[in-house]
């Protein structure tokens, strides 16, 4: 789906899928999920620089949000201007 959820609000269901765009822990993010394939995505755009994708199959939804728990989001968002020459 690339990065238009950046710039977009996503809400949709069919059948078995959905996909939407979230909030999570402060970020804007894209959440897809396939009840049926057991199989989905969640992404997130950190501190507007770092895009952080977690996908699995054989998995539930739950299972993905819990390993997108696992990043430390935070010490990631602090790294922000790390390497830029202008900050």
């Amino acid at each position: 789906f690339g990065l238009g959820w950046t710039l977009a609000d996503i809400d949709r269901e069919s059948g078995s899928t959905y996909e939407r765009t979230v909030e999570f822990g402060g970020q804007r993010g894209y959440r897809s999920y396939d009840t049926e394939a057991q199989a989905g995505e969640f992404s997130l755009l950190v501190a507007e620089r770092f895009h952080v994708e977690v996908t699995g199959s054989g998995v539930t939804d739950d299972e993905l949000e819990d390993a997108l728990r696992a990043v430390d989001l935070n010490a990631l968002a602090g790294m922000r201007d790390a390497g830029r020459p202008d900050a």
